[in-house]
């Protein structure tokens, strides 16, 4: 779509995923309709700010979410607002990340990506025992 690459499916059985921000030297714009449905192995699914569509049903029944990242460094504020509007509708708690990502990436520091408390006490109210 626009020579990005649309996400269609995913066979896979991991529990945390990373989309690719580019597939084949293309940028990864795109996960379509319903292209993780029902994958109850997913409890993270990292998607790169390249994506700027989610289709409908993209992640139903994919019961191992609690929450999404919306806050990210590399976010814009459009997208973090595009993402909260999501998380709302599936009733997920938004995050927000550290990121931080150790020696692999010495230009992230902790706090790169902030948003209000308030996000963390949700997520803690959504614990389950």
């Amino acid at each position: 779509s626009d020579g990005g690459v649309r996400i269609t499916g995913y066979a896979g059985s991991e529990d945390t995923l990373v989309i690719p921000s580019e597939i084949g030297g293309r940028a990864v714009t795109e996960i379509g309709y319903a292209a993780f449905r029902a994958k109850r192995t997913l409890v993270s699914v990292t998607i790169p700010s390249s994506v700027t569509s989610i289709g409908y049903c993209a992640f139903c029944a994919c019961s191992g979410f609690h929450g999404m990242e919306i806050y990210y460094s590399n976010y814009t504020e459009a997208q973090s607002a595009s993402l909260g509007k999501l998380a709302a509708r599936f009733d997920l708690c938004p995050t927000a990340g550290s990121d931080f990502h150790g020696s692999r990436r010495p230009d992230r520091v902790i706090g790169g990506a902030a948003g209000p408390y308030a996000l963390l006490e949700a997520l803690r109210a959504k614990e389950r025992p």
